[in-house]
């Protein structure tokens, strides 16, 4: 019998017997990670146990989503593969994001890797919105009140088209400009533009639940189950700030340009950045 034959009835019948025939494999991948720069040599070990934990966890998936069209060997390295990336880039999204915002000496440049982490938390941030429905329109703007971004007409347009009939210029002006300003205050200013767009918002408090509420929505699903990340409310703020700076000089575009008028709209908006 052909030992990819094999294979296939260990990975049917005899699952935890193959992932031992395996574990010279999932050194020697693991090994040439360690090679690249991306772990110690000393953590190889420790890496097979993570491999193998995350084949035992999800062993029946394994065996399911099989499709014969390669060889088991193949199948398993790519899995090996992907468990070793996303352990990669757990251990680096978090200190990286920090990194990257640090960016207020000139002369500083982020890092290639660093930048690659920082578009991928991008792009899983858009897909969250995109979750979100039309919810998004509020979601950015309160975010971009509360983290003291700018704000744009654009931002209260996406929420409300007459959205300027209820909140001045002079209002937004002193949104955008009043360093003084609590938390508190934002929500009191704001609030009239809800209170007109959503019967049911009959109080600024009811704004500030909704915004935990939903922030903490985003941070769970930016951490995932089982956990990739280590997101809280600070590093939300973090990447928020930087996706903005990013989006503003036309570095990055968000991953549903053309869904929104407000993604439509990005260079007609005035890129002062973060206050």
């Amino acid at each position: 019998m052909q030992d990819d034959q094999l294979d296939v009835l260990l990975l049917r019948d005899r699952p935890y017997d193959l992932l031992l025939k395996y574990q010279p494999l999932f050194e020697l991948i693991a090994r040439k990670y360690a090679r690249a720069g991306y772990f110690p040599f000393e953590d190889c070990r420790e890496m097979v146990q993570i491999i193998n934990e995350r084949f035992c966890l999800h062993i029946g998936k394994i065996t399911r989503q099989f499709s014969g069209n390669v060889l088991v060997k193949t199948y398993l390295s790519a899995i090996c593969r992907n468990v070793i990336k996303e352990y990669i880039r757990s251990l680096h999204r978090r200190d990286e994001l920090m990194r990257c915002h640090m960016v207020c000496e000139p002369e500083y440049q982020v890092p290639v890797y660093a930048r690659l982490v920082m578009l991928d938390e991008f792009s899983r941030f858009d897909k969250i919105l995109i979750l979100m429905g039309h919810k998004r329109h509020k979601l950015l703007l309160l975010m971009k009140l509360l983290y003291r971004i700018r704000l744009e007409r654009t931002d209260l347009e996406a929420y409300r088209k007459d959205a300027m009939d209820y909140i001045s210029e002079q209002i937004l002006n002193q949104l955008n400009t009043d360093t003084r300003l609590k938390d508190k205050d934002v929500y009191s200013l704001i609030f009239p533009l809800f209170a007109i767009g959503e019967g049911k918002v009959s109080h600024p408090d009811t704004l500030r639940k909704w915004f935990n509420y939903k922030s903490a929505e985003v941070i769970r699903l930016l951490n995932g189950n089982p956990p990739r990340a280590a997101y809280c409310c600070d590093t939300l703020q973090i990447l928020v700030e930087r996706y903005f700076t990013e989006v503003y000089a036309g570095n990055y575009v968000p991953d549903f340009k053309g869904v929104d008028s407000i993604w439509e709209n990005r260079r007609d908006w005035i890129h002062d950045g973060i206050r």
